[in-house]
């Protein structure tokens, strides 16, 4: 029997991962889903779509969403082992 070791075409979409991290971080920060809501002056409704990956927020919100969590839009984006690093420039 041959396995079938391919992603979910889901999987391979971009948002996935930021869904995924958005989530995870959020609550390894213990911050609410209100209360990221606030600090980036939307509803808590889209907060819970950003999650579900209903819809990608605006440049401007990722920026104060990955202030509040404490961590770069790149990590929020990719998460911390996919970011650039010095030996895949080199």
């Amino acid at each position: 029997m041959i396995e079938n070791t391919e992603l979910p075409q889901y999987e391979k979409c971009p948002a996935y991962g930021f869904r995924k991290n958005l989530h995870f971080y959020r609550k390894s920060k213990k911050i609410s889903g209100r209360e990221l809501a606030e600090a980036c002056h939307i509803s808590q409704q889209m907060i819970s779509k950003y999650e579900c990956g209903l819809r990608t927020p605006t440049p401007a919100v990722l920026v104060l969403m990955a202030q509040k969590l404490g961590i770069s839009v790149d990590t929020l984006l990719l998460g911390e082992n996919e970011c650039c690093n010095d030996e895949l420039l080199a």
